[in-house]
């Protein structure tokens, strides 16, 4: 009885273990996010679409006439 008694902490163990390792990677993905900072000098890119509202707005016109 001892001997499986001994053997179910081990499993415990294991799980903890596997547990720890995902936070892990979940740090690293954070870290990684940063990048997703540059994305922002896309959004400044962005303004073009401006551009693409004008036109839809001048077809509209044209619709009106």
């Amino acid at each position: 009885v001892n001997a499986k008694d001994k053997k179910q902490p081990k499993t415990t163990t294991t799980k903890p273990k596997k547990q720890i390792n995902k936070p892990t990677t979940t740090f690293a993905a954070t870290t990684a996010k940063p990048t997703t900072t540059t994305t922002s000098a896309e959004t400044t890119a962005k303004p073009t679409t401006t551009t693409n509202a004008t036109s839809i707005q001048s077809s509209i016109t044209t619709n009106d006439s």
